[in-house]
């Protein structure tokens, strides 16, 4: 549109200037010492025209001659950058195929021309890393810091993210302490922070900042919730393995009532207190846990707990029949306590009672024992090879024990043998 208008005013103006010669319109003289030159107003406008237009072209051509080296290095650093970002994709790209060595080839190969250097130079350490080069990686990330200074904290947490994964762990917590100097409160560094200490196994440093996790919300309440119960369990589990009990138990008071309540720190309580050989206390936390969490597990570790107290114990165990009368490990635990109390009939009755609801070695172990001693040695032989024929599994029909209850008559004849014991 524009070149037709600027056409179309050339025309026009032709036209003009050919109507306005056709008229007599005068002469023009030039006199410059003896030299006079008289020529006509059409000429004079003519030659006006021609010599401007030569000068214009000559000026024009003489800048454009000298720009051109201007173009031409213009031309070369644009194509450079575009041959640039063309390697940072490829690179990118064979990184995540897999051909790490090269993709780190070019990532490196224009990286001078690189918009982006700081990238350039991060993918190369991870591409070095993958292929084990530890020091090629070390020299990128170094070269990372050059190409960029005020970049440190991208690039420290970068560096310490690429050494935890290869479990350079120490390297990393120096590399993420030092940033922390420098920022002691930025989110991907505590969360970085966090997941070191939890895999070094340095809960005292992770208690430190579980404050400061929960407070900044940089987890879900159920991981921070978690992470919580994990970190005071190892840490009493550490008091108990050094036999601190005083301290042991002063770690326990300054818990929150609500984290007290926890089963699973009730648990490591109780776990870190027989490390400390207070066996009386550890009995009672777990006598306050099992009605909270039954556990099979739990309620045979009790009975094999030997307290100053076992009638206590015994007491305790027997009032849990009365929701758990179906369970063959609380029967036998009673069984076991009722032996070390002495009361044999009472513990034979209960054994009977837990091998016909859920046979297993350890009861046959223990009424085959308690059969020797009073003296019933056929029967307890028999126990004995039931049992061992349990332990190795054998594939032929488990010998009952002679006075056991039939299993369709077990709970019309084991629950009053409780109770009359």
């Amino acid at each position: 549109m524009k070149t037709l208008l600027v056409t179309l005013l050339a025309l026009a103006a032709s036209v003009g200037l050919a109507l306005f010669l056709r008229q007599d319109v005068g002469y023009v003289m030039i006199s410059y010492g003896h030299w006079t030159i008289e020529v006509s107003l059409a000429l004079f406008l003519i030659l006006d025209f021609a010599i401007f237009a030569a000068l214009y072209i000559a000026l024009r051509s003489f800048f454009g001659i000298r720009s051109v080296p201007g173009k031409v290095h213009n031309w070369r650093a644009k194509r450079l950058v575009s041959k640039a970002h063309r390697a940072m994709t490829q690179g990118t790209i064979e990184l995540a195929e897999g051909n790490w060595k090269q993709a780190e080839k070019n990532l490196l190969s224009h990286v001078k021309e690189s918009e982006t250097p700081l990238l350039n130079y991060l993918t190369a350490a991870q591409a070095a890393q993958l292929q084990g080069a530890d020091e090629r990686r070390d020299e990128h990330i170094q070269q990372a810091h050059e190409s960029m200074p005020t970049a440190n904290l991208a690039i420290g947490l970068t560096q310490a993210e690429l050494q935890i994964a290869h479990n350079q762990h120490e390297q990393a917590l120096a590399t993420l302490e030092q940033l922390r100097d420098q920022s002691p409160k930025q989110a991907r560094l505590l969360k970085l922070l966090a997941k070191l200490y939890e895999t070094m196994g340095k809960w005292s440093e992770l208690q430190q900042i579980l404050p400061e996790l929960k407070k900044r919300k940089l987890e879900t309440p159920e991981v921070l919730s978690q992470l919580e119960i994990k970190v005071h369990a190892e840490m009493m589990h550490g008091l108990g393995t050094s036999g601190e009990v005083s301290r042991l138990t002063g770690y326990w008071r300054t818990l929150p009532g609500s984290l007290r309540g926890n089963t699973d720190l009730m648990k490591a309580y109780a776990h870190a207190l027989l490390e400390t050989h207070d066996i009386e206390t550890a009995a009672i936390v777990f006598a306050a846990l099992l009605p909270k969490a039954w556990n099979s597990e739990l309620v045979l570790f009790y009975g094999n707990l030997e307290t100053s107290d076992n009638a206590k114990q015994l007491i305790t165990a027997e009032g849990w029949l009365t929701t758990h009368q179906k369970d063959a490990d609380l029967l036998l635990t009673v069984a076991r306590l009722s032996i070390r109390s002495k009361l044999w009939g009472k513990a034979r009755s209960y054994l009977e009672a837990s091998i016909n609801l859920k046979p297993q070695a350890a009861a046959y172990n223990e009424l085959g024992k308690l059969l020797e001693q009073m003296e019933e040695s056929d029967m307890a032989m028999s126990c004995y090879r039931s049992g061992l024929a349990m332990v190795t599994d054998s594939t032929s029909k488990i010998e009952m024990v002679p006075q056991l209850p039939k299993p369709e008559e077990k709970q019309e004849k084991a629950l009053p043998a409780l109770a009359s014991s």
